[in-house]
């Protein structure tokens, strides 16, 4: 591919107590078809020798620029997604305050237990510059040993994607839980698409329910789901007969609900997801 015609890539990883896979992501992105100009990685208070790991690596082959910051959050207290979402953003300041930015033309997130093939990002490439409205892009995630994760397949992974950087600047990358799912929504507001290539694959450590689902209630309290919706999602969990996810689900959004925690501070961002039941059962 000539020179002229590659697009400079940006990627930002989150990492803490990644040992047993710092190798393996950078043998992933050494073997990259389309090189990286800058990887940025932050490390966030590891303690199982990831910090000393990093250490050793001067120079990665593919890589222009191999960057590791070291950052501690103020306090834990975080809630969780926030907390993953400040240390992401840790990347992205970092980008905008060296003014790296103005020599990108995409951004992304590859988060240290995800796995992509050779051509990830070369096909991720071509597949965004196809559309000059589609902003945010990524394959679909399965287990190391192939399972798919069981998302939907429209929806545009976090932990793998990439921006076109006219959208990042103009949507940036919003702090909150679910902070994907924000981002996606600010870009949309903002006459971007975002989409899948679903032929286009990446492997995950650990695909599935990570986390409890008290906190996808919490996110879309926190977005501005309104009940109803939150309700038949609850209901929708009880039909297929999880039990569990829907109990959880229903703590996280109606704890939130009815103790008014605070929602996110975007009216944009609160009108579009309280629309959210309208647009469903119009579509």
């Amino acid at each position: 591919m000539s020179k002229k015609l590659l697009k400079n890539v940006a990627i930002i990883t989150p990492l803490k107590d990644e040992k047993d896979n710092i190798p393996i992501l950078v043998e992933k992105i050494s073997k990259q078809k389309h090189p990286i100009k800058y990887w940025v990685i932050v490390e966030n208070g590891s303690t199982d020798g990831s910090k000393e790991l990093l250490s050793k690596f001067k120079k990665i082959e593919n890589v222009e620029n191999f960057i590791v910051l070291h950052f501690s959050l103020p306090t834990e207290k975080y809630e969780l997604g926030i907390k993953y979402a400040t240390v992401v953003n840790q990347g992205f300041q970092y980008i905008r305050k060296n003014n790296i930015i103005d020599e990108l033309d995409f951004i992304g997130i590859l988060d240290a237990d995800c796995f992509p093939g050779p051509t990830y990002y070369q096909d991720l490439i071509k597949f965004m510059e196809k559309d000059p409205q589609l902003g945010i892009a990524s394959g679909l995630a399965y287990s190391l040993d192939g399972v798919y994760d069981g998302k939907s397949k429209n929806w545009v992974r976090g932990n793998c994607r990439l921006w076109k950087i006219e959208c990042f600047r103009e949507a940036g990358y919003i702090i909150g839980p679910s902070a994907d799912a924000l981002s996606v929504c600010k870009a949309e507001l903002k006459g971007w698409k975002a989409e899948t290539l679903k032929e286009l694959s990446y492997q995950c450590r650990e695909v599935g329910n990570k986390v409890n689902y008290a906190y996808y209630g919490y996110s879309a309290y926190f977005r501005g789901i309104p009940p109803m919706y939150a309700t038949i999602k609850i209901i929708k969990y009880f039909a297929i007969g999880q039990f569990k996810n829907a109990k959880g689900y229903c703590d996280g959004y109606f704890s939130s609900y009815f103790r008014k925690k605070e929602r996110i501070n975007d009216q944009d961002i609160l009108n579009y997801f309280s629309k959210s039941l309208r647009r469903k059962l119009n579509s």
